[in-house]
């Protein structure tokens, strides 16, 4: 139903010990929702007499959005086994930019009575809306006389690759070429700006609210790993191969050429090393993510606050952290994209190698998380093997000799004498029989 055909009104807020002007009059579609947290809202039916707010109402208990549970997606086994796209909303430049206005409504926490903890991150996210605190660790390490330029540009991307290409004359093949082209320097652009709203928005405010001394038991490694050093190699990325090709284009109107990007993809592992951290850890920030949200409140209202600002364009921040895995599988997609295009075999040589390049770094990177995981599956069966005692004896220094030879086994090492390390190839309940009876043990 819209906003033609029912009444929101305010009905106050559902806990009495909070503080805020009640709104007199009816809602509208605009309505900040992050101003509407902790209050009670009545949608009624209009019956076509504007004064008359009577029929059945729904009453909500919060705002739509404001502290719900995030979506956790569930990990696998295995890292890659999904290309689905990571670009599918829009946070075009325009958008991002619209982001810097923050809401000015005062925040309230909806989850439950105040505490003194709680009030005092009430005030701290209410100061946020007038200003965002600097990270204390935003500055990149990346140094590069077209760095600044290059972080102007991914604000101020044109929205169309015509806008900075002359298209006359140009065959259906080239202009396909173009669009490929484009499509990998936008979604480029909009993941980045992705990735600082993790680096410039959750992790300056929670640096800020740790500083408090409020949410210290949130282990920021946990919950975000190396994703700064993710935001550096993509922004390095952007500034030396993609921005250059774009300025180019701008000045000139030449159409974009792959021989820009050519060494940024050729030289993918060596720029993109920090994915290979980040992708082996992803599944456990997603589970701290999730355990901290259940079980922490304030944890909760620090995301519920963060997730609600415009530059987070209505995600969530699980779905931000998972997006890094998304991003390395689709360079592939986005070369082949180009490819299909391409009838000059100089050009096609070209691509065949940057795809190359990616795909062997992906398949480094998945080979990494498959040791990860065969690693702690030997640590858990290792933790179930119980030790014994191999002599029984009351002699205090016969049984100081013997441990000293009968320490446990690490699985996790290699056999003597081979130099890779244990797989497990099959694990399940061994049954057997002997002189006590029917016995099933782990094997």
């Amino acid at each position: 139903m819209s906003f033609s055909q029912i009444y929101v009104t305010d009905n106050g807020f559902n806990n009495p010990h909070e503080t805020g002007v009640r709104y007199t009059e009816p809602l509208d579609a605009n309505m900040d929702i992050s101003a509407l947290a902790g209050r009670t809202l009545i949608v009624s039916e209009r019956d076509g007499t504007s004064n008359r707010r009577t029929g059945g109402h729904l009453t909500l208990q919060k705002a739509a959005s404001v502290g719900n549970q995030p979506s956790i997606m569930s990990s696998t086994n295995k890292l890659f086994t999904s290309t689905s796209t990571d670009d599918n909303y829009d946070q075009s430049p325009k958008a991002s930019s619209a982001s810097s206005k923050q809401s000015k409504q005062k925040w309230t926490i909806p989850f439950g009575s105040k505490g003194p903890q709680k009030s005092k991150l009430c005030e701290l996210l209410d100061s946020y809306n007038k200003e965002i605190p600097k990270s204390t660790s935003s500055s990149s390490n990346f140094n590069n006389p077209e760095y600044v330029d290059a972080l102007v540009g991914l604000r101020n991307l044109p929205q169309c690759w015509t806008e900075i290409v002359n298209s006359t004359g140009m065959s259906e093949a080239e202009t396909k070429i173009q669009s490929a082209i484009w499509e990998l320097v936008t979604t480029e652009v909009y993941y980045i700006l992705a990735l600082q709203t993790v680096t410039d928005l959750f992790l300056a405010c929670l640096e800020d609210i740790q500083s408090q001394n409020i949410l210290t038991d949130v282990d920021q490694n946990k919950l975000f790993s190396n994703i700064r050093d993710i935001w550096e190699a993509n922004l390095r990325f952007w500034t030396l191969y993609l921005h250059p090709m774009v300025k180019h284009s701008q000045r000139t109107k030449e159409p974009m050429s792959i021989y820009y990007f050519q060494r940024g993809f050729v030289e993918f592992a060596n720029i993109f090393t920090p994915y290979t951290k980040y992708c082996a850890e992803q599944s456990t920030c997603q589970y701290y993510c999730k355990e901290m949200y259940h079980n922490n409140p304030l944890f909760m209202t620090y995301c519920a606050w963060c997730e609600s600002q415009k530059m987070c364009n209505r995600l969530r921040l699980a779905d931000i952290l998972v997006r890094p895995m998304q991003r390395l599988t689709k360079y592939g997609l986005l070369l082949a994209a180009i490819k299909k295009h391409i009838n000059d075999e100089a050009e096609g040589e070209a691509i065949d190698a940057m795809i190359h390049s990616v795909e062997e770094f992906v398949a480094g990177v998945n080979s990494h998380l498959t040791t990860r995981q065969e690693s702690e599956r030997l640590k858990g069966i290792n933790a179930r093997i119980d030790s014994y005692e191999v002599v029984d004896s009351n002699n205090e220094t016969l049984d100081r000799m013997v441990k000293q030879h009968s320490i446990m086994f690490d699985l996790c090492q290699p056999m003597r004498g081979i130099d890779h390390g244990r797989k497990v190839f099959v694990e399940g309940d061994l049954k057997y029989k002997d002189s006590t009876g029917k016995v099933r043990t782990p094997c």
